[in-house]
C-alpha cells in the first residue's frame, strides 16, 4: 500500500517561483533603466548649464577687453596729434627766439641811447624791454605743466616720455621724482614698474606725457601693457606735451636757445 500511494502523489513544480523572480527582476530593471536616464539627464543639463555660465564670462571679458581697445586712440590720430604738437612747438621755438634776439638789441640800444643822453629813447626802450620780459616769463610758465587728481583715494604716476629718458613723478607732492634713461623698452620696464610699485598702496592711474622725442617708448609701453597680465588693469591716460615742456621743476625739459 504503501506503493501504491507513492506512484499517486503530486510532483513538485518551481513554475510560480519563477514567475515571481522573472517578474521582479523585470521590474527592478525597468526602474534602473528609468533612473540612470533621469540621472544622465539632469548630469548633462548641469554641464550644459556651467559651460554656458563660463561662455557668457568669458565673452563678457573679451566683449569688455574689445571696448577697451577701441577707446584707445590709433595710431594715425597719435601720429597726427604728433606731427601738429611738432609744429606748434617749432613755432613757438621761433617766437621765443626772436624774443630774446630783440630783448638784447633794445639793450644795447639801451646803453647806446644812455651814452648819447637820450632819457626820451631810454624810456621807451625800458617799456619794451619790460614788455618782453614779462612775454618770456608767461611762456617759461607755460612749459610747466601741472596734474590735478580730483579723487582723493586714487593718485596718478605722471611718467613723461622723451628720447632716451623718463621722468617719473605723483600728484602726491611728498614723493620725489625720478628720473631713469635707457632704451625704449627698458624705459617701459622703469614705468610700468614704477606703476605696479605705486598701486600696491593705492589705486593709481598712469598718466602717459608724450613729447616727440618719446613716441618710441610710448609704443614699447603700449606693447608691454598688451603682453603682459601684470598690466592687464592698468588705467593709461595719454597727454601730448611740446619737447621744451616739463612735468616737473626737478627735472626741467629742453629749453630752445636762440
Amino acid at each position: 500500500m504503501s506503493r501504491r500511494r507513492a506512484g499517486r502523489a503530486a510532483p513538485i513544480s518551481f513554475f510560480s517561483f519563477q514567475d515571481v523572480m522573472i517578474g521582479t527582476i523585470g521590474v527592478v530593471l525597468i526602474i534602473t533603466l528609468v533612473l540612470l536616464l533621469s540621472i544622465g539627464k539632469r548630469t548633462s543639463q548641469a554641464v550644459a548649464a556651467v559651460y554656458s555660465e563660463d561662455s557668457e564670462e568669458a565673452v563678457e571679458s573679451l566683449r569688455a577687453r574689445l571696448e577697451e581697445l577701441q577707446a584707445r586712440p590709433g595710431r594715425d590720430v597719435i601720429l597726427a596729434e604728433l606731427e601738429q604738437l611738432q609744429a606748434a612747438l617749432e613755432l613757438e621755438a621761433g617766437l621765443v627766439e626772436s624774443r630774446r634776439w630783440e630783448l638784447e638789441s633794445l639793450q644795447t640800444q639801451a646803453a647806446n641811447s644812455l651814452r648819447r643822453g637820450d632819457l626820451a629813447e631810454l624810456d621807451r626802450l625800458a617799456t619794451r624791454e619790460g614788455q618782453l620780459q614779462g612775454e618770456l616769463e608767461a611762456i617759461k610758465r607755460r612749459r610747466q605743466i601741472s596734474y590735478l587728481v580730483a579723487d582723493d583715494d586714487s593718485d596718478a604716476l605722471v611718467t613723461e616720455l622723451m628720447g632716451g629718458r623718463v621722468v617719473l613723478s605723483r600728484t602726491d607732492p611728498r614723493i620725489a621724482p625720478r628720473m631713469r634713461t635707457g632704451t625704449p623698452e627698458q624705459i617701459a620696464t622703469a614705468a610700468l614698474e614704477a606703476w605696479l610699485t605705486a598701486s600696491t598702496s593705492r589705486p593709481t592711474h598712469l598718466l602717459l606725457s608724450i613729447k616727440p622725442s618719446g613716441f618710441a617708448a610710448w609704443q614699447a609701453i603700449m606693447r608691454k601693457i598688451d603682453r603682459d597680465p601684470r598690466f592687464s588693469d592698468v588705467a593709461v591716460g595719454i597727454d601730448l606735451i611740446s619737447e621744451d615742456s616739463s612735468t616737473t621743476g626737478q627735472f626741467p625739459g629742453r629749453r630752445s636757445e636762440p
